[in-house]
């Protein structure tokens, strides 16, 4: 009598249906989530804003399915994961400037550089070589997600920075921000502006320019 009680009450009833929920079901929620928010976003668009916003989109969606599939698949965040570091670094530099047209108006920012507005903004052309961007994010991720099989990325332990460290890099730091200040006030040059002239139009002679740089980049070799 005990042990058909016990067998009735292990034995799921007939009427109940054990449902196994999918692997990624978090993932595939979360993706299809924010599929449907930007194919929204994509409808409340302009013509012209589609074709860059696109494929903005479509590699934010890469980075949240690869985020999210090792996140649900090792039970943490991947922070300290290579391929998430490589993943977000290239996200950013492949995103910012297209957002960048976006936030301008779909055309060339003020802030631009000079040999771009010799050309007309085409946003569906700049839309097509974005994608581009999407075919190379893509083809890293997803052989990425499919090779790495299953593990947890641990933070080692990290050795104490000495003070003598810290001294030295804010020595350096100091010696840099002060001989880049005594050349734009001794003779007007600007390290910070890209596409500079030649130097031949300074009154600076190159060889000690050279030297110089060559000197701050071996010092800091040093102390890193």
């Amino acid at each position: 009598m005990s042990s058909a009680l016990i067998a009735s009450a292990v034995r799921p009833s007939e009427n109940v249906r054990l449902t196994r929920q999918h692997p990624f079901a978090h993932t595939l929620k979360i993706a299809g989530s924010f599929l449907v928010v930007s194919v929204v976003a994509l409808f409340l668009t302009g013509h012209d804003y589609r074709y860059l916003l696109a494929p903005i989109l479509a590699m934010a969606t890469i980075a949240v399915v690869h985020i999210s599939l090792l996140s649900e698949r090792d039970g943490v965040l991947p922070v300290f994961e290579i391929g998430t570091i490589w993943l977000l670094g290239t996200l950013v530099y492949s995103i910012v400037p297209f957002v960048g047209f976006l936030a301008a108006g779909v055309q060339w920012p003020a802030s631009a550089d000079g040999r771009l507005l010799a050309y007309q903004f085409d946003a569906e052309e700049i839309g097509l070589y974005a994608w581009r961007h999407v075919v190379y994010i893509a083809a890293f991720c997803f052989p990425y997600l499919a090779f790495r099989g299953v593990r947890v990325t641990r933070l080692p332990s990290l050795p104490r920075v000495g003070s003598s460290l810290v001294v030295s890099l804010v020595v350096l730091l100091a010696l840099e921000y002060s001989f880049k200040w005594a050349m734009y006030f001794a003779y007007g040059l600007d390290l910070d502006i890209s596409y500079t002239p030649s130097q031949n139009s300074w009154p600076f002679p190159h060889l000690f320019l050279t030297f110089s740089c060559r000197s701050l980049l071996s010092f800091s070799r040093r102390c890193s």
